[in-house]
């Protein structure tokens, strides 16, 4: 089954709706108030370093994702170790979005909707897609990726008069510390969460480049999110941006063009439905696949249902209301996701580049 082959569009489609995810709707570098801006941008920066070292990590072994290269570097019982300390990554990751998902729906659209529908509905799409395969998913987000800017766009246009510039002044008015703790949060949350596509990269067709795929999807994806986070802030003010639960929601109910064109939020409920959904696609693949690797299936569509139905279980209990979900995600998580973002794929990236150069040699 890994004879799947996406391409280098599909891919970067599949890597941005990824990166989009539930940060548009939650939100970037709140932390930093009115330089949130300056966060996500440093957050981008901080970002090319990690990804040089994911794509560099994949470059040293073409054909192979992250569960081929473990058992090579590690060898088969450490190998198996590290590829669990993924599969329970993916899987938290794709429970907190689901969450997130659901939350949301609720919140803003369905407050009478049991929380369980919601995820139950999300759950099923993604074991689907899954199942259906990553070349499935790949061509969906190509397809789907252009709805998802135009979206993004044409409310940003339609909330040009709302906009004071002043919202965004003085600048580093409370220091640099606060921006750079933003952006250490948003540099886990969303962008090196990307580690998760070390998986899938073994699909790839030959001869493309690692590299120019993650650095064009920091830039889109990073693009998008550093602008949709200077909209919330020209529109709402940094006070607001910071107290509210989906500023992005809460910055499009303003839309009200001559009392006739307004009330058309639901675009960001399909932006977030869009891109939310390849989230939970790709970390339930990943899981997936983690688990048929460590029980040595053959192929992982077997236990895609039941993974997919115990990350949604698991969603429901996570955390026990929004303002918990909201703390988890500003104070905790970052520390929490370091590990894996960082700290495992530069140990397994050193370890790599010796096994290499001893066969080389």
């Amino acid at each position: 089954m890994e004879s799947e082959i996406i391409t280098k569009k599909q891919c970067i489609a599949i890597m941005v709706a990824f990166l989009l995810g539930s940060s548009l709707v939650l939100g970037a570098g709140g932390e930093a108030r009115r330089d949130a801006w300056m966060a996500v941008l440093a957050a981008m920066v901080m970002s090319l370093p990690v990804f040089f070292v994911y794509a560099r990590l994949v470059s040293l072994f073409p054909g192979k994702g992250l569960y081929e290269i473990l058992p090579v570097v590690f060898g088969s019982t450490i190998g198996k170790l590290v590829v669990l300390m993924y599969i329970w990554y993916a899987f938290h990751l794709g429970a907190l979005v689901i969450r997130n998902f659901s939350e949301f729906i609720m919140i803003v659209s369905l407050p009478d909707t049991p929380q369980y529908a919601v995820a139950i509905f999300m759950t099923v799409l993604g074991i689907w897609a899954v199942k259906a395969g990553i070349e499935v998913i790949g061509r969906w987000s190509a397809m789907m990726l252009p709805v998802i800017i135009m979206a993004i766009l044409l409310l940003s246009l339609l909330l040009i008069p709302s906009m004071e510039l002043k919202n965004i002044k003085p600048v580093l008015s409370e220091g640099i510390m606060p921006v750079m703790m933003a952006a250490f949060s948003t540099f886990s949350f969303p962008f090196a969460e990307m580690v998760l596509f070390t998986v899938i990269f073994g699909n790839l067709k030959s001869n493309i480049s690692a590299y120019k795929i993650y650095y064009w999807s920091l830039f889109i994806g990073g693009t998008i999110i550093l602008w949709v986070t200077v909209r919330n802030l020209l529109v709402l003010g940094a006070a607001n941006v910071f107290i509210m639960y989906f500023p992005s929601y809460v910055s499009v109910r303003l839309i009200n063009i001559g009392n006739f064109l307004q009330r058309i939020e639901v675009l960001v409920v399909l932006v977030f439905m869009l891109s939310g959904f390849v989230k939970v696609c790709i970390c339930l693949l990943a899981a997936g696949r983690g688990i048929a690797k460590v029980l040595n299936f053959n192929d992982y569509r077997g236990i895609v249902a039941p993974v997919g139905l115990l990350m949604m279980i698991f969603s429901l209990i996570v955390y026990s209301n929004t303002k918990e979900m909201f703390e988890w995600a500003s104070r905790i998580y970052p520390f929490y996701a370091i590990p894996f973002e960082v700290i495992l794929p530069l140990t397994i990236w050193i370890a790599a580049e010796i096994k290499v150069g001893l066969v080389k040699n």
